[in-house]
């Protein structure tokens, strides 16, 4: 009796709204910026510049276009070779400090890769301490790597990335990597026969969802690749706008980036749903492997290398540029304030959205498709949905201009803060589904036993519920679009330089001690999720 009640309990339905046909409205009006980017992208094809698309394809797209596609499957590839085995070394070993390990890897998670490109670039390149040094007592620097390559590049994106991949495999070694190992050892294996064989089959689905995260954050990066020289798809799409002047031209070239972010993405979804993975559970927990002095002392050693490389030796040179350096203490105050502004009033719009988004989504089969779409932004470049967005703002301006309205919305905080919330809004949606989730029917029903009304019964029941999820996707949106840097910079009004402009303006000038500041403020804000991590990470 006891077993078919807790069954009814697990069973029981998930609390769904009523009005189906009422919460399309606000739904339609969320997912607005994002539905009007990627459908000004379809739009542009209309009018081909063939002038502009002829130089481009003679000049300058097929070498973009192969540089994209192997710095994505460069960085993406050694990623998975970081994050995995990592995250196999800390979960599956035991050696004195592992705890401390696993928290440190998650570290370079906080530091924007285009922060990290220019710290290693002022460090290593040419000018450098590093090389002033190789000079005085080799005689030459010609030994050192050059950063300014595309292996350079799929090097640093892989270490400014790694940590989504040794999350998600991280997570699911927990859930049953231990016992999978421990019975392949039980055949007779080796170690690390036993992983290749037991328990790398059931990180398939880690790996390639990690993977694909890597890749398109790879296709979307702009400030890195900018800063290190590599002209990629989304530096071309800005080059053309910026620098010949074809808005129509970078809208439809973004519409190629457009096609291969969605390729890729529909590619990990077909890998995940094919994908059978093993149950975990109590039986899931099996004894780690117990390392040595000398195994430990390696492993020590690959896991400071690689912390030091992706945030520890940046930081400490953002640090000391940052005290050495004159601070212009009102330019920075007034970078900090814009990147309050823009971030906080985004944010809670990213969160609003999403709230209204996961409504419809839970209310009505159209909802969830129309959550679905909008949240395509999540996984398009941000240089793409800022294209986007600009082309159809300047239709919009031209046409109520002829309407004799003049009012301008390509060139106001308004472009900037609708770009963030098209690039964003799966995060408000994440944030609202995992609060719908906590909710049940049952509530709700006292509540309504009880005389409460339907705006009572949202207001004093259903929002306090909601709140501790929605905050954290209230601070979790705005760290994300204080460190955007390709929407912020293409659709901000003039003189509106936030944190991560004042970086991009200084490191492309070459003014490396003062972005030292802004970089290090901008790193300390990504540090609150990479905490907030940490302390849930078991």
């Amino acid at each position: 009796m006891s077993a078919v009640a807790a069954g009814d309990v697990h069973r029981e339905r998930a609390w769904r709204p009523s009005r189906a046909r009422w919460l399309l409205v606000p739904a339609v009006l969320a997912g607005a910026p994002a539905l009007l980017a990627l459908g000004a992208l379809l739009a542009a094809w209309a009018e081909p510049d063939a002038a502009t698309w002829a130089h481009l394809g003679e000049h300058l797209l097929p070498g973009a276009a192969l540089r994209t596609l192997l710095l994505a499957a460069g960085a993406s590839a050694l990623a998975m070779v970081l994050g995995a085995s990592l995250a196999a070394l800390v979960v599956l070993c035991d050696f004195r400090g592992r705890r401390v390990a696993e928290a440190l890897l998650v570290l370079p998670i906080a530091m924007p890769a285009y922060v990290l490109a220019y710290a290693w670039l002022a460090s290593f390149d040419v000018g450098s301490p590093l090389r002033a040094w190789a000079i005085a007592h080799t005689g030459s620097a010609a030994w050192l790597p050059s950063l300014r390559t595309l292996p350079g590049a799929i090097v640093l994106l892989a270490l400014a990335n790694y940590a989504y991949v040794y999350l998600l495999v991280r997570a699911r070694l927990l859930s049953g990597g231990g016992a999978l190992l421990d019975a392949a050892r039980s055949q007779g294996l080796a170690p690390a026969a036993a992983f290749a064989r037991g328990v790398l089959p059931a990180l398939r689905p880690a790996l390639v969802g990690g993977g694909a995260l890597v890749a398109l954050e790879s296709l979307a990066e702009f400030g890195a690749v900018s800063v290190l020289g590599i002209d990629t798809l989304s530096v071309l799409v800005y080059r053309t706008w910026y620098g010949m002047h074809a808005l129509p031209a970078a809208t439809q070239l973004a519409g190629l980036l457009l096609l291969v972010a969605l390729l890729l993405r529909m590619a990990e979804r077909a890998s995940a749903a094919r994908a059978t993975l093993p149950r975990g559970g109590r039986a899931a927990v099996a004894p780690p492997i117990v390392l040595g002095r000398r195994a430990s002392v390696l492993a020590w050693i690959a896991v400071a290398v690689v912390v030091a490389l992706g945030f520890g030796l940046p930081a400490l040179r953002l640090a000391a540029w940052a005290f050495a350096a004159d601070v212009d203490l009102a330019r920075l105050g007034h970078a900090l304030a814009a990147t309050a502004a823009v971030a906080g009033v985004a944010a809670l719009a990213i969160v609003c959205a999403g709230l209204a988004l996961a409504l419809a989504g839970r209310a009505s089969r159209a909802g969830a498709r129309l959550e679905d779409i909008a949240g395509l932004g999540y996984a398009v470049p941000g240089v793409v949905l800022a294209v986007g967005l600009m082309f159809a703002l300047v239709a919009a301006e031209r046409a109520l201009h002829g309407a004799g309205i003049a009012i301008a919305l390509s060139t106001s905080a308004f472009a900037v803060w609708l770009g963030l919330l098209a690039r964003f809004v799966r995060v408000g949606t994440g944030a609202a589904a995992s609060g719908l989730a906590a909710l049940r029917p049952a509530l709700g029903e006292a509540a309504r036993s009880l005389g409460a009304g339907p705006w009572r019964r949202a207001w004093s029941l259903h929002l306090p519920l909601l709140r501790p999820a929605l905050a954290g996707g209230l601070l979790l949106a705005f760290v994300e679009c204080a460190k955007e840097l390709p929407v912020t910079l293409m659709l901000r009004p003039f003189g509106l330089d936030t944190l991560a402009v004042r970086v991009y303006n200084a490191t492309s000038e070459g003014l490396w001690q003062q972005a030292a500041a802004p970089a290090l403020l901008l790193c300390a804000l990504g540090l609150w999720p990479a905490l907030a991590l940490l302390r849930r990470r078991d």
